[in-house]
């Protein structure tokens, strides 16, 4: 189950089966503009700016959208995420950044 807010998605899983939006737990949240890590990096910074707040950035993905993990996590609730933070960008710009954690129970 997938909630959709301006600049903010939440995805919920069950591997169970169960229905997720009643028995379902945090997966990831995408988020957009207004929201920032720990470190101070916001949607719409610089790549080069990421990469002095998080000298340790690991890119994954290159092309048109570059992604890089920010910090590590776990590939979980059968997403392609494969950081617990990471940092979507393109153009130079970061554009979005993913925060995933590790659904318990199933």
């Amino acid at each position: 189950m997938v909630w959709k807010e301006p600049d903010l998605g939440i995805t919920f899983g069950n591997l169970g089966g169960a229905n997720p939006c009643l028995y379902g737990s945090f997966c990831s949240a995408d988020v957009g503009r207004g929201w920032a890590t720990t470190k101070g990096l916001e949607v719409g910074e610089s790549v080069r700016r990421m990469q002095a707040l998080y000298p340790d950035a690991k890119r994954i993905s290159s092309g048109a959208i570059d992604i890089y993990v920010l910090e590590e996590g776990t590939q979980l609730c059968g997403r392609d995420a494969k950081g617990g933070l990471e940092a979507w960008a393109a153009s130079g710009r970061v554009f979005a950044l993913r925060v995933s954690f590790m659904a318990g129970g199933d």
